[in-house]
């Protein structure tokens, strides 16, 4: 394994800590001139030290918010960025709001073509912490069930994607997912397919989850009831 992907991986595997991200930007810097364009490859590092100092800061410093409302999009656009982004499969898409997260891309959209599966995206090039299944719902949960790059995942989103039964049911026995915080659903879906979520063992990942946003009042209001009072919440 290169010193790059030994770093890599070290971010990946400690999401939380900035100190290797700071270790990595330094050890682009040495290396720029290995690379095709140096000059990317040190932009690229400047980015990630500026967006760790200023996702350090309080959340209203005005510092903070100058760069997250107005620098940190204009240096997302400049010619590195395209450079440096991880090549993804076509059915996905990188998240961009925004598009890096203490200097790296965090959040990926899968979206179903069609009736094909979606390929997923290689989790070990770079720190995913979010994953929204973009109507492809029937898909997303096999795929979560497939991939190594589940145990990563901070938050896991459904939108515009219909799940029935059998598949809420692989849902509730996912394992590798200590790290979930969040789970949301804007679908509309039948009562019984979501009682069968509501119904996972208290083993469940999705029974830890800090937050559990849902799109039916209804299911919402069950959920407060009878399951998790402190974190159901209605979108």
């Amino acid at each position: 394994m290169s010193d790059y992907d030994a770093l890599l991986r070290a971010i990946i595997d400690n999401p939380a800590d900035d100190t290797v991200r700071l270790v990595f930007a330094d050890w682009l810097d040495e290396h720029a001139d290995t690379f095709p364009m140096p000059e990317f490859v040190r932009a690229r590092a400047a980015f990630i030290r500026d967006d760790i100092a200023m996702s350090q800061r309080d959340a209203f410093d005005p510092l903070r918010l100058r760069w997250e409302w107005i620098e940190k999009p204009h240096r997302e656009a400049e010619p590195w960025v395209k450079n440096s982004l991880p090549a993804i499969p076509d059915d996905c898409k990188f998240l961009r709001e925004p598009l890096f997260r203490r200097g790296f891309p965090w959040s990926v959209v899968i979206q179903a073509q069609g009736y094909s599966r979606p390929s997923p995206p290689d989790g070990d090039a770079f720190p995913l912490e979010q994953v929204r299944f973009l109507a492809s719902g029937y898909y997303g949960i096999d795929i979560l069930h497939q991939v190594s790059w589940r145990s990563q995942l901070n938050a896991i989103e459904f939108d515009q994607a219909p799940v029935h039964n059998c598949r809420l049911f692989k849902l509730s026995g996912l394992d590798r997912l200590e790290r979930l915080h969040s789970f949301t659903t804007r679908s509309t879906l039948a009562k019984s397919a979501n009682l069968s979520l509501l119904r996972c063992s208290a083993s469940s990942p999705l029974s830890r989850s800090q937050a559990l946003r849902w799109a039916e009042p209804w299911l919402k209001r069950l959920c407060a009831k009878e399951w998790r009072p402190d974190c159901a919440s209605f979108i």
